[in-house]
């Protein structure tokens, strides 16, 4: 029972420690992409969005995503666009 104990707290402390590398490196990103946009850069930031994207899998926000369909709609990229919207409509 000890062991089990240990081993589930074990468990939940890497999960946490890794959870938060991710959030800290999404974030990085998001705003790597926010900078690239504000430039005028659009592939750039639609790329990274991606980039982030793939760190969080379904945690992502909604406003990000949004933005990240403005990036890709305005580098002409309309699938990548609507692929976003859809994600979150």
């Amino acid at each position: 029972m000890k062991r089990n104990s240990l081993l589930a707290l074990f468990t939940v402390l890497c999960s946490v420690n890794t959870f938060g590398q991710h959030t800290e490196r999404y974030n990085e990103l998001i705003e790597e992409a926010g900078q690239l946009y504000d430039k005028g850069e659009y592939l750039g930031s639609g790329q990274k969005y991606s980039e982030a994207f793939m760190i969080s899998g379904d945690e992502s926000h909604i406003v990000d995503r949004y933005c990240a369909a403005c990036s890709w709609a305005l580098a002409n990229e309309v699938d990548s666009a609507f692929v976003q919207l859809l994600i979150f409509a």
